[in-house]
């Protein structure tokens, strides 16, 4: 029995730590938010990384051993699942705008509402936890064409962030594809499963490019205060 649950603790490592790292990730988030309150996306990336840590820690094979309440559990991964995708809409939003025709204000508005209703209709008891969970999969088909799509559409125009976002996540959706053709026979099931390291590529990647935003945002601070004195203000 101890040789099984070790097994399985060595197996889940890879997830364990990424986990930590998505965690880790959104601390800084909310550091640089407390450093910078005007720039929201930030806040954004801080619940995104937070949210989706928990969402990964909560599909782990060895969670029953840690935390034995498999209902409480059902409950944190469907809710985590769906804040990160929420907060994936925010974060598209404050990197790249509304888009054209608004869409992602429409998209994050319309997941605002389908967040609050299913939780009030799970709450009380009008539907099962388990029947919420296919709208969900339909809503992140769009939230994937958005992150596509928008950031795309942004590089055409020129934009640095949107060629770095575009990278990253050209690389993780690979990795998520991978994935996929395992699970359905296409490649050999025996072969491990790598989404998690496409999840941390992809937050590191949006980490990398809110980083360069601070760094361009005080050295233009510095520049301001170079040229005008000490008079400019923080922000």
């Amino acid at each position: 029995h101890a040789d099984v649950i070790a097994h399985l603790f060595l197996s889940e490592l890879p997830r364990l730590l990424v986990g930590g790292l998505l965690l880790l990730l959104g601390t800084l988030g909310f550091s640089l938010y407390w450093l910078r309150r005007e720039d929201r996306v930030f806040l954004a990336y801080g619940v995104l990384s937070v949210s989706g840590g928990v969402y990964l820690l909560s599909q782990a094979q060895v969670r029953s051993f840690v935390f034995d309440y498999p209902l409480l559990l059902a409950h944190v991964q469907l809710w985590s699942l769906q804040i990160t995708m929420l907060a994936n809409c925010h974060l598209l939003e404050e990197l790249f705008g509304q888009g054209p025709w608004r869409l992602l204000y429409r998209l994050r508005q319309f997941q605002w509402l389908y967040l609050v209703g299913s939780a009030l209709a799970v709450g009380l008891g009008i539907v099962p936890l388990l029947s919420t969970l296919l709208p969900v999969q339909m809503l992140i088909f769009a939230d994937v064409a958005a992150a596509v799509a928008l950031p795309l559409y942004m590089n055409h125009r020129g934009n640095v962030e949107a060629r770095i976002f575009g990278i990253g996540f050209i690389v993780a959706g690979a990795i998520a594809i991978r994935d996929v053709c395992v699970s359905v026979g296409i490649l050999a099931r025996t072969q491990q499963r790598l989404g998690h390291l496409g999840y941390a590529l992809f937050f590191v990647t949006l980490g990398f490019i809110l980083i360069r935003r601070m760094v361009i945002a005080l050295t233009d601070r510095d520049r301001a205060i170079a040229m005008f004195g000490q008079h400019v203000s923080p922000k």
